[in-house]
């Protein structure tokens, strides 16, 4: 078998495993030596290069315009809507080099420098990966996912949960039990999961289905942050009379909100070691500053409400899977934001479980279940494991030389593996009429186990209809306007039907969450078929030249 690629896309890091034939896994070091990659892309002053990780990052308080961060949050739209401004009423697209780049090519650059790091250090050419997305991401962020991939040059096995990986890292390395019920809480530098999944050993191996899954895509360690960042303008105001987030945008204030942001995250990350009592942020601006030290006690009393909204998607997964904390086996905590001290104090509160923080190295095991995926996908079965994760720090080179020394001399397990399913994040259903108003009807209910494929008859509207169109949507609500619209599909009818006629509607959904749907009128055997692409997705020849213009870049 060739050596595979698990690849966590986070919204913050990103990490990479490798998965050789013989089904031991391997995390991969990037160019400057570190296990964790920056998700992070600067546009240089040279046109068609750019720069990807630590180094990029590093100009968020230099060049701040020409930095993208947290590209995965805007995933799943359109060039034209990302970073869009409600107040505005429009989007502020990625322009660079006279070129407006949609975020799967942004994305694609990372995953590209990602495999760049695998080859070089394996001395290989990798092509298959399984990529993961938070549980939540619907159709359209998944297929963008897939779609940035395929631009990297990767065929995309799956776009996979990265709660479900985190679970089977979990139980390929480290979990000895026949059956348990393993309650993710998976909050990263941008998003936000919550998963429960039945782990269970079979005499075929071990088995991981998703039950429910619920999350927010903007709400993660990024929002700690940022309350922060609000916290510290309040502050400027008070001191100095200036609101720095409402003055007209220029350099001086890019590069003053871009130092802020780093400051922030800094004390973030300060106040995240038990050694340390408080941190210190400073905000500059026009020519005067104002500093502010934040005790972990204020830097949680500015946080709380963001520890909340947490918890109530944790009691709302509960609630989904008929299911209370006295059910779960397991707390597994995973992410960047899971070494918070105010995070993992509040969920062992709520849970009243031992919280398993460290069982895994919660930044690496998403790429490590990503990887075990792969090598199932590709017919593999049995996994070689390490018993013991080393902690991960980026600021301690001992860390990393222990890493490197533990995945060559480390003590393995072996582990089969059997299967792995999970479900839908939000329902698909079809737009109709209902007392003369149009209506949601949900056919693929959320947290149903996919793949899936459901057919339902429906009557028509009206008699003599010339053609029917059937609008493909996703969301909770039964009105139209507030779910995603994910495309159309029309079929011919001829004018020849009466209302009481039937069309059977099938919607089948596959393992990356791609969709079909048809259409078929059952009186007269007409029938069309369509996969549906979201609105404003890139064709095969958008990822042509998407694929042929990152082969011209040069990534550093």
């Amino acid at each position: 078998m060739d050596t595979l690629l698990g690849i966590d896309l986070g919204t913050t890091n990103c990490t990479v495993t490798a998965i050789d034939g013989n089904g031991i896994p391997r995390v991969i070091k990037n160019a400057d030596g570190n296990y964790i990659t920056p998700s992070a892309v600067y546009f240089g002053k040279e046109r068609d290069k750019v720069i990807v990780g630590a180094r990029a990052k590093e100009m968020a308080s230099l060049d701040p315009e020409n930095l993208v961060l947290f590209i995965k949050r805007e995933m799943g739209k359109n060039a034209s809507e990302v970073r869009y401004d409600k107040f505005l009423k429009k989007g502020n697209p990625y322009i660079f080099w006279d070129r407006t780049l949609p975020p799967e090519e942004i994305s694609s650059m990372i995953l590209k420098s990602l495999k760049n790091d695998a080859e070089r250090e394996l001395g290989l050419t990798i092509k298959k990966a399984v990529i993961t997305c938070p549980a939540y991401f619907g159709t359209k962020e998944r297929e963008a996912t897939r779609q940035a991939g395929i631009i990297a040059g990767l065929d995309v096995l799956e776009v996979f949960p990265e709660p479900s990986a985190a679970a089977m890292s979990y139980g390929a390395s480290v979990s000895d039990k026949e059956n348990e019920k393993v309650f993710v809480f998976d909050l990263g530098g941008g998003t936000f999961d919550v998963t429960i999944l039945q782990v269970v050993s079979g005499p075929n191996g071990k088995r991981f289905d998703q039950l429910v899954t619920e999350g927010d895509r903007k709400l993660g360690g990024k929002d700690w942050d940022d309350y922060l960042m609000s916290y510290m303008c309040d502050e400027f105001v008070k001191e100095h009379g200036v609101d720095v987030l409402a003055v007209k945008k220029s350099t001086e204030k890019s590069v003053a909100i871009g130092k802020l942001r780093t400051e922030c995250e800094n004390a973030k990350i300060a106040l995240s070691n038990p050694n340390r009592k408080e941190a210190s942020v400073t905000l500059s601006y026009g020519g005067v500053s104002l500093t502010r030290n934040f005790t972990r006690e204020k830097y949680e009393e500015i946080t709380r409400e963001l520890i909340e909204k947490c918890r109530s998607y944790c009691e709302n997964s509960l609630s989904e899977a008929n299911l209370t904390w006295s059910d779960i086996d397991t707390v597994l905590m995973v992410g960047s934001m899971s070494n918070c001290p105010s995070v993992r104090d509040a969920l062992q509160k709520w849970s009243g479980k031992k919280i398993q923080f460290g069982t895994v190295n919660p930044k690496t095991c998403v790429s490590e279940g990503a990887a075990i995926e792969a090598f199932k996908l590709c017919g593999g079965n049995t996994v070689s494991t390490l018993t013991k994760n080393p902690e991960y720090d980026s600021d301690n080179q001992s860390v990393i030389e222990k890493i490197a020394e533990e995945q060559e001399n480390g003590k393995r397990r072996q582990t089969c593996i059997e299967s792995a399913t999970n479900v839908l994040p939000a329902s698909v259903g079809i737009v109709g009429r209902k007392n003369g108003e149009p209506v949601v009807f949900k056919m693929i209910k959320k947290n149903t186990t996919y793949p899936t494929r459901i057919s339902q008859n429906f009557p028509l509207s009206f008699d003599n209809m010339e053609t029917l169109e059937i609008d493909v949507v996703e969301g909770e609500s039964a009105r139209p306007e507030n779910c995603d619209k994910l495309g159309q599909v029309s079929l011919n009818l001829g004018g020849k039907l009466l209302h009481t006629d039937k069309i059977q509607v099938t919607l089948a959904m596959d393992r990356n969450g791609v969709l079909q749907v048809s259409a078929l009128d059952i009186k007269n055997g007409v029938k069309v078929e369509s996969v549906i692409h979201r609105n404003g997705a890139m064709s095969d020849q958008d990822l042509q030249n998407a694929t042929e213009y990152l082969d011209g870049i040069t990534l550093g």
